[in-house]
C-alpha cells in the first residue's frame, strides 16, 4: 500500500516519502531507522495498529528527532503508539510543529489534558472513519451481510484478523 501514498504525495509535488508499516506478507523489520526517518519528515502520519511492537514506539524522547524540520504529527491509527505526555513535551520543546490527533491511549481525551490548550494541536473525536452519508452506512451493512453469507456457507473469509499480530 505504500506505493498508493507515494503516488498521492507526488501529486502534491512531494517526491520523497518514507514508509514504516506492516503487511502480512512483508518480512519483519526493525525500527532502528526510525530516528533518521523522523529527522527527515515534514509530516509523521501514524496509522499503526496496536501491537506489542508498536505500543509507545513514538513515546519518550523519540519525537525529539523531529526538531530540525519540526514535522507535524498526525495520529489516526491507535492511541497507544504515542503517549499524551510525549506529545505535550514535543510541542512545548518545539520538537514538532503541531499535532492532529484523532486517537488517544484513553478515550475520550480527559478534560484536564494540556493538549486541549496547546497551540497548533487539533483534536478530533475518533470518528474520522465514520460518515454521515446514508450511502456509506448502507454500504457497510451490505458488506456485513455479504461476509455473513460467506461465513454461513462455510467458504473461507477474506481480511481475517491475525490475533497474534494484532491486526
Amino acid at each position: 500500500m505504500a506505493h498508493v501514498g507515494d503516488g498521492t504525495l507526488s501529486d502534491f509535488g512531494q517526491s520523497n516519502s518514507w514508509f514504516i508499516g506492516s503487511r502480512r506478507n512483508w518480512r519483519k523489520r526493525t525500527y532502528e531507522k526510525l530516528p533518521k526517518l523522523l529527522e527527515e519528515s515534514d509530516y509523521i502520519c501514524c496509522l499503526l495498529p496496536s501491537t506489542q511492537e508498536t505500543r509507545n514506539i513514538l513515546s519518550g524522547d523519540m519525537l525529539a528527532h523531529c526538531h530540525r524540520k519540526r514535522g507535524v504529527l498526525i495520529s489516526i491509527g491507535r492511541g497507544d503508539v504515542v503517549d499524551e505526555e510525549s506529545i505535550v513535551k514535543a510541542i512545548r520543546n518545539k520538537w514538532i510543529g503541531g499535532a492532529v490527533l484523532d486517537v488517544f491511549p484513553e478515550e475520550p481525551l480527559h478534560a484536564g489534558s494540556p493538549l486541549w490548550s496547546l497551540p497548533d494541536v487539533y483534536i478530533t473525536p475518533h470518528i474520522s472513519g465514520w460518515s454521515v452519508a446514508p450511502q456509506f452506512k448502507e454500504e457497510m451493512v451490505d458488506e456485513f451481510v455479504s461476509k455473513f453469507r460467506i461465513y454461513q456457507s462455510g467458504k473461507p473469509l477474506s481480511h481475517i484478523i491475525d490475533w497474534e499480530k494484532g491486526y
